[in-house]
Formats: C-alpha cells, sequence, structure tokens
C-alpha cells in the first residue's frame, strides 16, 4: 500500500506539483503491482536486477531534488541502459523526458512494451516520447535503427555490475557530448568506485534498503 512509499516524508521533497506527485506514486505501485511472476533468464554476464520500488521512489526524489536545487527543468532525451522491465523509463517520462531504454534481452522489452501500453491507457506515459529498443546498449547499430546516435544522449540512466558499467562509462568518455550527465545505483559494500574520468558530482546513500545503495551522479567535462 502506499504507506510503503513514505509519503509524509517524500513529498517534502519533490519540487513538482501534487498531481506529478501522484502520478509518479502511481506508476511506482502499477510496478509493485505487476511484478514479474519470475525472474526472467540471464543472458550472458547481464542480470535483470529489478529495482525495488522503495529505492525507485527515493532515486525519483533526489533525482528531482537536485534538479529543483539547481534550477534545471527536466527536459532533453534521456537513454536507459539495460533497461528491464521499464519503471525507470516510465518515471523519467513523465517527468518530461524523452526516454529511450535499451535492453538485451527480448522476454523484458516484450514486457516493457506491454506495460507502457497499459500505462498510457491510464494516462501515465507518453509512448510517442517512450521506446524500448531490442539489444546491447554498446552497439551503435541499436541506436541508428531509431534514427538516433549514442551522443543525442544528455542524461544516461543505469543499474549495471561493475564491469558493464565501466563500459559504458568509456562510451560516455569517447562519445557523449560535455555535460552529460550519467546516475547510477552503486552498491558501495560489494564494489569498488568506478575507475572514469567521468566528474562525480553527487553521491546519496539510499536509505533503508539492503543491500545498501548510493544513487550516483557523474557529468563529461
Amino acid at each position: 500500500d502506499n504507506q510503503n512509499l513514505r509519503p509524509g516524508r517524500v513529498r517534502q521533497g519533490l519540487a513538482m506539483d501534487l498531481k506529478m506527485r501522484k502520478d509518479l506514486e502511481a506508476i511506482v505501485e502499477f510496478y509493485r503491482d505487476n511484478a514479474p511472476a519470475e525472474q526472467p533468464p540471464s543472458m550472458g554476464n547481464c542480470i535483470w536486477k529489478p529495482t525495488i520500488p522503495e529505492m525507485l521512489w527515493d532515486e525519483i526524489v533526489y533525482f528531482d531534488a537536485w534538479h529543483a536545487i539547481e534550477k534545471k527543468p527536466h527536459e532533453g532525451r534521456v537513454l536507459v541502459a539495460g533497461s528491464g522491465d521499464g519503471r525507470r523509463a516510465a518515471y523519467l517520462n513523465i517527468l518530461g523526458y524523452h526516454v529511450t531504454g535499451v535492453e538485451l534481452n527480448p522476454e523484458l522489452v516484450r514486457r516493457s512494451q506491454a506495460l507502457f501500453s497499459e500505462l498510457e491507457k491510464i494516462k501515465l506515459v507518453d509512448t510517442s516520447r517512450l521506446t524500448v529498443l531490442d539489444g546491447d546498449f554498446l552497439n551503435d547499430d541499436v541506436y541508428k535503427k531509431s534514427g538516433l546516435s549514442f551522443a543525442d544522449f544528455n542524461k544516461i540512466f543505469a543499474y549495471l555490475i561493475p564491469g558493464n558499467f565501466a563500459s559504458l562509462a568509456r562510451k560516455a568518455e569517447s562519445l557523449s557530448k560535455p555535460g552529460t550527465e550519467v546516475y547510477c545505483l552503486w552498491r558501495p559494500t560489494d564494489w569498488a568506485q568506478p575507475e572514469t574520468s567521468l566528474e562525480l558530482v553527487k553521491r546519496k546513500q539510499m536509505p533503508e534498503v539492503f543491500p545498501y545503495h548510493d544513487f550516483v551522479r557523474y557529468r563529461k567535462n
């Protein structure tokens, strides 16, 4: 129920209006209610670990609060690398971004598309600005088939194991435009700080979730 979202605490940190808060809560609840009965099989070294609703909600709060403090609007193109069932892509879409998810597992791509369709019926996403591509986010051809390039995204989101995140960071270092930001969830108790030339802008510990995660924000200078 909504008590699990701790709305009395988190609403104070949100910059958006009441309708936006309710819509975001509805998206989090939608993914809670539509959790898969079993985890899809892994593909290579890509294992889907869905961000649990409580942690997803905290991520929304921190992300929006950082933008509110800096007086930056939610706009532009966002890449969700390893988008899973689309939960992160959905909330970014309703915040105002044109979102492209890239997912290697075709089962999760189909699941994302079906869930986006259901969310659009209840006016929680706009699929003209929300899509998911089937493939490897490191493969430039994946973007080309949609008329895009990796450099088109001004924000990149990822929840990846260290080796896969390192590959994504290297791609951002070489191809992304200056000012591009990369956001990730990181397990500091298990994973060493990634080596990257991207500037570490902010790091915030996610509360009350085990294993512990940090929400980390990088920027290409």
